[in-house]
């Protein structure tokens, strides 16, 4: 059994960015045809046969974009109607952040980069790319995470080995299992898969908020829910690169006009 490093058409192939083996699929010819895909994926999640291999890919990111940017203005004055019937939002991390070359770069950059790859990256049931997102994860967030909920002094050095053990574990997984094929529960599953991803995504942004009951946070965090079916979706059909590249407009605008308005009302 060899255990040489991935070459780069497999890594092509597994993270759905281009397969020359394999045939295109077809894609949309129109904006409408692009939703009309997207609100039909969202009935029945599926794993298109030539997963990551539909042509087109800077059109449909745009395509899902011109849809992102309603949607994402819909829920936010949806949101903001929220103290006007006399409940208050709890703050949100994100504005307490301050307009700077980092927070733009990690904002736009680096966490559409790391969410993506945690939460869409086996989207395609490659074995090798779930094992090794699996168990990194583990390591590099969520021993952090264990460490922090039962030793916040941070007494404890076990831990620090724990995450490097996953980290290797998982490096060695991605080698053993190169060559596996999809497992066959992945595909009828899919759905199951999907929407745990999305989900997840969603709960996560829980984070943002310091205080507040799930009742309240629960609706604050839909746009994330929302932006996380869109990108689940370009990412199955378009490839990974695709599912970033929507994330990180996303969160550019979103980021660029959360500024322009502090700026303003500063200004005022």
């Amino acid at each position: 059994m060899t255990t040489s490093p991935l070459t780069t058409p497999e890594i092509e192939s597994a993270f759905g960015d281009g397969d020359p083996s394999q045939p295109l699929a077809p894609s949309p010819d129109s904006l409408s045809a692009e939703w009309r895909r997207f609100a039909n994926f969202l009935k029945r999640p599926t794993l298109p046969a030539h997963s990551g291999r539909s042509p087109g890919k800077i059109k449909g990111t745009l395509r899902m974009l011109w849809l992102d940017l309603p949607i994402m203005a819909a829920l936010i004055a949806v949101l903001s109607l929220v103290p006007a019937l006399g409940f208050e939002l709890p703050e949100n991390v994100n504005a307490t952040l301050e307009l700077s070359v980092w927070t733009l770069a990690l904002i736009v950059l680096i966490v559409p980069v790391i969410e993506e790859l945690v939460f869409r990256s086996w989207l395609n049931g490659v074995p090798w790319v779930m094992a090794l997102v699996g168990f990194c994860t583990l390591g590099v967030i969520g021993v952090p995470l264990a460490l922090n909920a039962l030793d916040p002094e941070r007494t404890m050095p076990i831990f620090n080995l724990l995450a490097v053990v996953f980290v290797m574990l998982g490096l060695s997984m991605a080698l053993l299992m190169r060559h596996w094929p999809v497992p066959g529960f992945f595909a009828p599953r899919f759905a199951i898969f999907f929407w745990a991803a999305t989900g997840g995504f969603a709960l996560v942004h829980l984070g943002n908020y310091s205080e507040g009951s799930l009742a309240l946070l629960l609706p604050l965090i839909l746009p994330q829910f929302a932006l996380g079916a869109m990108v689940g979706y370009l990412r199955v059909h378009y490839g990974l690169i695709t599912a970033i590249a929507l994330h990180a407009a996303h969160n550019g605008i979103l980021f660029g006009l959360a500024s322009l308005g502090a700026k303003l009302a500063g200004d005022n």
